[in-house]
């Protein structure tokens, strides 16, 4: 809570400085994978599961416990190095406009896209709009890269329909 109250207002005032450096930084780290995940619930639990079983083969990032929100992501991008392998981001989609400002910043290679449901966010009016606001990541993914979708979900997996990308289901 401290640090939120301290920083958070410098955060705030320097946040296009900090969203430029990031862009930029993330354009640099072309040898690391990057894997965006974003859902409306499991988003942490499968960012974690990831994340330590890329551990296990190579150097891997993973956004700090559930820091998916705009200036927080810019942060979690500007935390990778070039040694990391792998950076497993989790990327919240919980407000109109929100993804659509994260996903080309992250660029990621890999999106993996869980299912779209009614939780803690209230911001959309139903979940199709919920899932077009997702539907920005399939489209900021790498033309190379890897949409995963979580079939289950029909809204989700009519993303697919959209992706250049190699999809998986």
């Amino acid at each position: 809570w401290i640090r939120q109250a301290l920083i958070g207002p410098w955060l705030r005032r320097l946040s296009p400085v900090v969203r430029v450096a990031a862009y930029v930084w993330r354009r640099l780290m072309w040898r690391t994978t990057f894997i965006a995940v974003t859902g409306s619930l499991g988003k942490t639990t499968a960012k974690e599961l990831l994340a330590c079983i890329l551990q296990a083969h190579a150097r891997t990032y993973r956004t700090i416990g559930n820091q998916n929100g705009p200036h927080l992501v810019e942060l979690n991008v500007l935390r990778v190095r070039p040694w990391h392998r792998y950076a497993v981001l989790e990327l919240a989609g919980a407000a109109p406009g929100m993804m659509q400002r994260l996903a080309p910043l992250v660029r990621p290679d890999i999106a993996l896209i869980l299912a779209i449901r009614r939780t803690h966010s209230i911001a959309f009016a139903n979940l199709d709009e919920h899932a077009r606001e997702k539907s920005h990541l399939v489209r900021a993914t790498s033309s190379r890269g890897t949409v995963a979708l979580f079939a289950d979900d029909d809204r989700v997996a009519k993303m697919a329909d959209a992706a250049t990308q190699r999809v998986i289901r």
